[in-house]
């Protein structure tokens, strides 16, 4: 029989979870308090829960808490990368970022990755499976009670695609964003997508606050699926119209980005499109991100060479899109 994910639950369901056992309901604050604001490692450190009751949870519920396996401290800017393991031994990575606005967490959302990017290592050996909303709230949590620190910033950018786990992206937002919680604003909350426009329709229905960022890896359909064969039926005009409804349920693209594959001013102007052509709006402000690459012999991939880097900008600029620098500047820890 399957245990119950305890730590998945949001706060109305855990209030019936403890009515269904006999407990008075102001057991269920409580337990969401040691779980999601005191970021209790297990049930033996919730001191106020009687202890039978404890004992029963311990044998009828899973209490997600991550192992952590090893933590890499960046030399220049104290960025941290944490690879953690799941309680079936599968191992997932989270990085800590230090901003003057706050603190940033990029999170994983699966173990591997089903995509099959080209310019991309996490899915070199597949998708595992795909995380819970506990698993992927613990990484927050396991970082902000090893650091010490509070996050206020939270981006879904690590291995795994989030929109192929949507439902568990859905919980992950509501557990994060609930004021019995930790309560980050939406508006705090990154996630980033390759391209999945059924999943894209889906959230823009939701009318959610957070920030969605789309990857568009090429400035047209022949590139995209040289380099992102799993978005072969749905083009980059497809993709294009769909941005017009996301921007009216969204906030703005944060991190439309210009791998190697469309770093020539040559692929910027084709047949009028630029890689930010898809982003047009003037009420809203836009950004295009750049990326280097650390070598990746499997890939085939290497580090993006400045002069085509210099080409993107300048055919950025062109555009007057404001750019963000994204490149990878944390080589001791890859983060």
């Amino acid at each position: 029989m399957d245990k119950t994910d305890i730590k998945s639950m949001d706060f109305d369901e855990l209030t019936e979870y403890v009515k269904g056992l006999g407990q008075p309901a102001f057991r269920a604050k409580q337990l969401y308090e040691w779980m999601h604001i005191k970021l209790a490692g297990s049930y033996d450190e919730m001191s106020n829960i009687p202890a039978a009751l404890r004992d029963f949870l311990k044998e009828n519920t899973d209490y997600t808490a991550l192992e952590t396996v090893r933590v890499q401290t960046s030399r220049e800017d104290g960025t941290s990368k944490y690879l953690f393991r799941l309680c079936d031994g599968n191992l997932i990575e989270s990085v800590l970022m230090h901003y003057h606005h706050g603190n940033s967490v990029c999170i994983s959302s699966q173990a591997g990755c089903r995509m099959g990017c080209r310019f991309c290592a996490s899915t070199l050996d597949g998708l595992a499976r795909s995380l819970s909303p506990s698993e992927m709230l613990d990484q927050i949590y396991r970082i902000q009670k090893s650091s010490g620190e509070r996050v206020s910033n939270v981006v879904v950018m690590g291995s795994g695609e989030p929109f192929d786990n949507f439902d568990s992206l859905i919980k992950f937002e509501k557990l994060l964003t609930d004021e019995n919680g930790l309560n980050i604003s939406a508006r705090n909350l990154t996630v980033s997508t390759c391209g999945l426009v059924p999943n894209i329709y889906r959230l823009a229905d939701m009318q959610l606050q957070l920030t969605l960022a789309i990857s568009l890896h090429a400035p047209n359909d022949d590139r995209q699926n040289r380099t992102q064969s799993h978005i072969r039926v749905q083009p980059c005009k497809r993709r294009k119209r769909q941005r017009k409804l996301r921007h009216g349920a969204c906030r703005p693209c944060k991190g439309l980005e210009l791998p190697y594959q469309s770093d020539s001013r040559k692929s910027h102007k084709r047949k009028g499109f630029s890689p930010v052509g898809a982003c047009r709006c003037e009420q809203i402000q836009k950004h295009t991100g750049e990326k280097t690459y650390k070598r990746d012999s499997k890939k085939g991939n290497g580090q993006g060479h400045r002069r085509r880097l210099r080409a993107a900008q300048e055919a950025v600029h062109g555009d007057r899109i404001s750019k963000i620098n994204k490149s990878v500047k944390n080589r001791d820890t890859y983060c």
